[in-house]
C-alpha cells in the first residue's frame, strides 16, 4: 500500500449521502475483482451493506460499529471514491486565486470577475454592479498572511493535512 492508501483506514466517508468508514484498502482475492484496489467500508447505516467484510471465505476487515452477523460492509472500486481537498488546497484555492499565473492571465481573471458581477432588479431582469476597491480586496484575497481567520465552507475539504502545514500559509 501506498501512503496515501494507509491514511484513508478509518477515514469517513460521505457516499451518495450515505456515511461509511473505510476500514480496507487493497487487492481482493476474488476473482472477478481482477487486479484493481478497493476500499473496504462499514456503511453507517446498517442495511446498505452487501457483506460483513469477509468474502468467499476471505476475511478483509472487521466492522467495528455493528455487529459482525450484520452485512454492513461493502466494497468499492479505486477511483470511485473522492475524498476531497485538504484544508491547505481550499485556502489556496479560495484566497490565493492568482497564485502562479502571469499578468496577463490575473489580468483576463480579474475582469471576467468583474463581468459576472450582478444583482436582479426584480421583473426587469438583471443588472451588471461595479464594486468600488474590488482591485484592494483582489489584492487582500490573494495574501492571506495578515488574516486571522478564514472561511472555507462548501469548499469539500476531505482532511486536513499534516501537522504544522497551515503554519506557513496562515500564520495568524
Amino acid at each position: 500500500m501506498e501512503t496515501i492508501e494507509q491514511n484513508v483506514v478509518g477515514q469517513r466517508v460521505s457516499i451518495k449521502g450515505e456515511l461509511a468508514t473505510i476500514w480496507y484498502f487493497g487487492k481482493l482475492k476474488v476473482v472477478k475483482a481482477g487486479d484493481d484496489n478497493w476500499y473496504g467500508i462499514e456503511w453507517d447505516n446498517d442495511s446498505k451493506g452487501k457483506h460483513n467484510g469477509t468474502v468467499e471465505g476471505e476475511q478483509y476487515f472487521i466492522p467495528r460499529y455493528h455487529s459482525s452477523e450484520v452485512n454492513c460492509c461493502s466494497f468499492i472500486r479505486e477511483g470511485k471514491l473522492s475524498f476531497g481537498l485538504s484544508l491547505k488546497e481550499a485556502i489556496e484555492s479560495k484566497y490565493q486565486a492568482f497564485k502562479g499565473l502571469s499578468e496577463e492571465e490575473k489580468n483576463k481573471q480579474t475582469e471576467d470577475e468583474q463581468n459576472t458581477l450582478y444583482v436582479s432588479t426584480g421583473y426587469c431582469g438583471q443588472r451588471q454592479i461595479e464594486i468600488i476597491g474590488a482591485e484592494k480586496s483582489y489584492n487582500w484575497r490573494n495574501d492571506i498572511t495578515k488574516s486571522q481567520e478564514v472561511a472555507c465552507q462548501n469548499m469539500k475539504i476531505g482532511r486536513v493535512g499534516p501537522y504544522g502545514e497551515l503554519k506557513d500559509l496562515i500564520p495568524n
